[in-house]
């Protein structure tokens, strides 16, 4: 793992980090830019173990080398999740994605392109992960195979839970995991393809 050290260069300028409060406490998480009308995360980043968010801000570094980054409040009412995701948690599922309907965001928004492919197993895909670690305000990537299971995808990596709803990346700068579970060791991502897409579509 290793900072990022130009968060203004694509595609890291499209990486941002998520400050949510479930219950009394603040957590951190990481989402991404899929549209110029929102971003896509972890599910669990909004709704975690009958635990809803009830206040959430992403902030996109996009004011140049000074890193000051930009600040959004989340509408929680525009959230949307995979059927399911709030009844049975399960990893193939552990995504989201917000509306954001403010013109600050839709002229700041540089969206990275999300795989539609639903991969074969047991393809294995070489890849960057992108994710705020929890307590800081620093960008990390790390790169390593990631590995398609029936579930989802496993990479090697360092990344602790900070990172969850990360974009991971393949050689074409395409998106087709994101960082669901990370303080294991190994990092696994739900299931995206269709189903991410089906996401990214209702955001308009």
């Amino acid at each position: 793992m290793k900072k990022v050290a130009d968060v203004t260069k694509p595609p890291f300028n499209s990486v941002g980090k998520l400050s949510f409060k479930q219950g009394e406490e603040f957590f951190t998480g990481t989402a991404f830019v899929v549209s110029q009308k929102g971003l896509f995360t972890a599910a669990h980043n909004f709704y975690s173990d009958d635990q809803a968010t009830t206040e959430a801000y992403f902030s996109l570094w996009t004011s140049g080398s000074d890193k000051e980054p930009s600040v959004w409040q989340l509408d929680l009412e525009q959230v949307k999740y995979p059927d399911g995701w709030t009844e049975d948690e399960e990893l193939k599922d552990d995504m989201a994605v917000c509306k954001i309907a403010d013109e600050s965001f839709a002229s700041a928004a540089i969206p990275l392109a999300v795989s539609e492919k639903d991969f074969k197993k047991p393809e294995t895909i070489p890849s960057t992960a992108i994710g705020f670690p929890t307590d800081t305000d620093d960008m990390y990537e790390t790169s390593a195979e990631a590995i398609a299971t029936s579930e989802g995808h496993v990479m090697k990596g360092g990344f602790d839970i900070g990172a969850s709803g990360g974009p991971w990346i393949d050689e074409d700068g395409v998106v087709f995991g994101i960082t669901a579970e990370a303080e294991k060791g190994d990092m696994s991502s739900p299931l995206l393809g269709q189903q991410a897409a089906a996401l990214i579509e209702w955001l308009g």
